[in-house]
């Protein structure tokens, strides 16, 4: 039965939460943890905790312990609840700096109780992860959680230096994509491997795992800027595009010997309007630099299964492979 209900319900969490008994076990301790507050702090974050959301990363430390041990300790569940507060605290700062007025279809935090109490809601939010990692004395996975938070700022603030520079390579955007995405999946696997006391070998496994499966969640995640249904996505497409955030396929275009010298000069200009946005997509569309950006995904959730052949198999490898086809096949 767990083989089958990511394929049923992806994004379904009461599904989610019958199947893996250890999720229920994850949303308890958040709604605990964020329902212990009062106010308007309170508020914000069960807000932003009933907003939705596939609870990828607390599954995926619950699911890389179990893959080692089908009887991991209880701690599981407290690193699992911690990482998700860590995601929303991040998700918080994200719409703040870029700027959204929605996501999963719902108003932003800051759009609703302004931009000062979304930061301090999200500092908050860290705070408590820390608290529960501390309380539980998981310093392992604490230090592994602050190292993957500087590495998303890291990352933020690289993403700012590289918006409209079209000098940028291939490795620059893996190496950004690690930082805001791999880092914190990454974290994640490692953290359940090493709470159910797995052998070195089987704890770089996992933590590879994570770096590949980041990396192949965020280019599909960047295609579907260019070529995704904004209802489906909740919130608007093109945006990567027209704020001058340069993904794979218009890193793959710039290169392109007949169209690249065009695209580099508007980009250089800063003169994204609307019109010059859509013959850039309509231009990646038709060059076919989607399908070999998807290829650039499929090949990188390859090496994320091959990671995974260095575990022992089982239902609970066999649900990490399947998260990796999920990324690869998602529509929001």
């Amino acid at each position: 039965m767990e083989q089958s209900y990511l394929k049923r319900a992806w994004s379904v969490k009461s599904v989610l939460l019958n199947h893996i008994p250890e999720m229920n076990q994850v949303e308890e301790f958040l709604y605990q943890t964020v329902a212990a507050d009062k106010g308007t702090v309170g508020e914000m974050c069960t807000y932003l905790l009933e907003s939705g959301g596939k609870r990828l990363r607390p599954l995926l430390t619950v699911l890389s312990g179990k893959a080692l041990s089908p009887s991991p300790p209880k701690e599981l569940t407290v690193a699992g609840a911690a990482v998700e507060l860590i995601h929303m605290a991040s998700l918080i700062h994200d719409d703040i700096i870029d700027q959204s007025l929605y996501r999963r279809g719902q108003p932003t935090i800051h759009s609703l109780w302004g931009q000062k109490n979304a930061v301090l809601a999200g500092d908050f939010l860290f705070a408590k992860a820390f608290d529960l990692l501390v309380s539980h004395r998981l310093f392992p996975v604490l230090k592994l959680m602050v190292a993957a938070i500087q590495e998303m700022c890291r990352g933020e603030i690289t993403q700012s230096d590289y918006l409209f520079n079209t000098n940028q390579s291939g490795e620059d955007y893996f190496l950004r994509i690690e930082q805001k995405t791999g880092k914190l999946l990454s974290a994640c696997c490692q953290s359940g491997a090493i709470i159910a006391g797995s052998n070195p070998e089987e704890e770089t496994a996992l933590k590879n795992y994570g770096t590949y499966l980041g990396y192949t969640y965020q280019i599909v995640d960047d295609l579907l800027d260019f070529s995704g249904n904004r209802e489906n996505l909740g919130k608007p497409i093109y945006q990567d595009l027209a704020q001058g955030n340069l993904t794979l396929p218009v890193l793959y275009l710039m290169e392109h010997p007949e169209e690249g010298p065009w695209v580099r000069k508007i980009i250089e200009n800063k003169d994204l309007n609307p019109a010059h946005c859509a013959t850039i997509i309509n231009l990646v569309q038709q060059t076919g630099l989607l399908e070999a950006s998807q290829k650039t995904a499929v090949q990188c959730g390859e090496n994320a299964k091959k990671e995974l052949r260095k575990i022992p198999p089982g239902v609970y490898r066999n649900l990490l492979e399947e998260i990796v086809d999920k990324a690869l096949n998602r529509t929001s």
